[in-house]
């Protein structure tokens, strides 16, 4: 997907809890427990099929403002 957004800007919002918990679809809250660790409480579902959920999430091999992997 292409953003229309300079590379920085949309890297310094991939790394703001409050941005993330605003963008990602049924997210309850995100918490960031280090500078490439973060945990998530969303709810996701399929049709009447839902359930809530804890993410934990991690950032590695980070290439600012071009790259980085993310674990989950």
């Amino acid at each position: 997907a292409r953003v229309a957004a300079a590379p920085e800007a949309v890297w310094s919002a991939l790394l703001d809890t409050r941005v993330l918990a605003s963008i990602i679809p049924g997210c309850h809250d995100v918490e960031q427990v280090s500078a490439t660790h973060f945990r998530a409480d969303v709810t996701l579902g399929v049709g009447p099929v839902k359930g809530r959920y804890r993410a934990e999430v991690k950032l590695e091999d980070l290439v600012p403002p071009q790259s980085a992997t993310l674990i989950g």
